[in-house]
């Protein structure tokens, strides 16, 4: 019997550095950031994400495969500054 995966999860463990995390809703509607640093570990279960290397950093990343066949869905224009929600994680630097 063939394996069907219909989503995948992803493991993102930060070894070194710190990572912005942008989250999307599933139609691309910008939700909040969140900032990882070293040690961090986040799972990325549901809708989309985007991330922005705020420092050199060294990731590793885990997800099971193969990846599902899907349609290709439209990226969105990413969230700048000024308007993205940001909140640490509980193991992030403080400020």
């Amino acid at each position: 019997m063939p394996r069907a995966v219909h989503f995948t999860h992803e493991v993102l463990f930060l070894r070194r550095g710190r990572l912005r995390v942008d989250f999307y809703k599933n139609d691309g509607a910008y939700l909040e950031s969140r900032e990882l640093g070293a040690g961090d570990v986040i799972l990325l279960a549901a809708g989309g994400h985007g991330f922005e290397a705020l420092e050199e950093i060294e990731m590793i990343e885990v997800k099971q495969g193969p990846m599902p066949v899907m349609p290709i869905r439209p990226v969105s224009q990413g969230i700048t500054s000024r308007r993205r929600i940001a909140k640490p994680c509980s193991g992030a630097p403080k400020k």
